[in-house]
């Protein structure tokens, strides 16, 4: 009897142990999903208070303003100099990016991105942080269209130093990296900005020395 007693035990463990990840998980997208909700009600409320400063903010109006729905989130990555420094013509960049914890959301009106959110883990807890970014919308959303399709993983890849704001996209094993920003990168203003797929090695490389510099000033 004892030993059925601990048989069953240890199976009621293993079930409750089984379960453990799924409840942190759910747990987890409640808390982003609450913060998500905040932060868009954060915002209008902020961008009410000053309508003539929508357009900033890839705004039209007040109306767009009520009309703001949020999208699905990108991770976000480091690219460290540390990454670049590592960085082999032909490697694979996902392995030199260094993880943010935080999570960037399009911000759309009738579809269309007009600005980014995020929310960013602060002592283990998702928070919402902030927003801006309206100058990744037209890129975000004609690269989205094209490369968020099963199986495929996209990340947001800042690199501090130079401030460049990059897409990566992971798909059956590739890479493809694109340029974000339609700000002019001010390192170097060959870098295309029309939704085309950098070349990784010029890119690498340009961004190392970049960096470099920067960090030797």
């Amino acid at each position: 009897m004892n030993a059925m007693k601990t048989f069953l035990s240890t199976c009621v463990s293993l079930v409750m142990l089984a379960s453990v990840p799924g409840l942190a998980a759910e747990a987890e997208q409640s808390r982003i999903d609450e913060q998500v909700g905040y932060g868009l009600k954060e915002m209008q409320r902020i961008l009410s208070r000053d309508a003539a400063g929508l357009a900033e903010f890839g705004l039209k109006d007040a109306r767009e303003l009520e009309q703001l729905r949020v999208g699905a989130p990108v991770e976000a990555f480091r690219l460290d100099p540390a990454g670049l420094n590592a960085y082999a013509p032909g490697a694979a960049i996902a392995p030199l990016l260094t993880p943010m914890d935080e999570l960037f959301f399009p911000v759309k009106v009738n579809g269309k991105t007009r600005l980014v959110m995020w929310l960013a883990k602060l002592d283990g807890v998702w928070q919402f942080a902030g927003f801006g970014q309206s100058d990744l919308a037209t890129a975000w959303d004609g690269l989205s269209a094209k490369y968020a399709q099963p199986g495929a993983r996209l990340r947001f890849v800042l690199q501090a130093q130079t401030q460049a704001k990059l897409l990566l996209v992971v798909s059956g094993g590739q890479e493809r990296i694109f340029y974000l920003s339609n700000q002019p990168w001010s390192f170097n203003a060959a870098i295309r900005a029309d939704q085309t797929a950098l070349r990784q090695p010029e890119l690498m490389q340009q961004l190392k020395e970049s960096a470099n510099q920067m960090l030797r000033n």
